[in-house]
């Protein structure tokens, strides 16, 4: 099983592909891959679970609680926060550069 958890909450993973959204302790979730993977924005994070077994995933989503904050499993989750926009703002890695000069093939 592999928990990941994202700093911003305005990209849920999955959601571009095949599945389904449920309710889970009270915020919606993406579950896709036949219940083993499992992705759902609570408070400023997106925690993604994937599993090698749908029961493990769901588990493992009834298990999480929220890192440097009261909070109990099993229990409702915070609420996500407002989507940031992140997800649309691409990271400086990820723009275009200007073009390099191509260096001649000869020596």
């Amino acid at each position: 099983m592999r928990v990941v958890t994202s700093p911003n909450n305005s990209f849920v993973p999955g959601e571009q592909a095949p599945h389904r959204t449920r309710g889970l302790r009270g915020i919606p979730a993406v579950v896709a891959e036949s219940g083993k993977a499992i992705a759902f924005a609570t408070g400023g994070v997106v925690v993604a679970i994937y599993a090698a077994h749908p029961r493990l995933a769901a588990s493992a989503s009834e298990a999480v609680v929220p890192i440097n904050a009261p909070g109990e499993s099993h229990g409702t989750l915070p609420a996500p926060l407002a989507d940031t926009g992140h997800s649309r703002t691409p990271l400086p890695s990820q723009l275009p550069s200007a073009p390099r000069p191509l260096r001649s093939a000869r020596r």
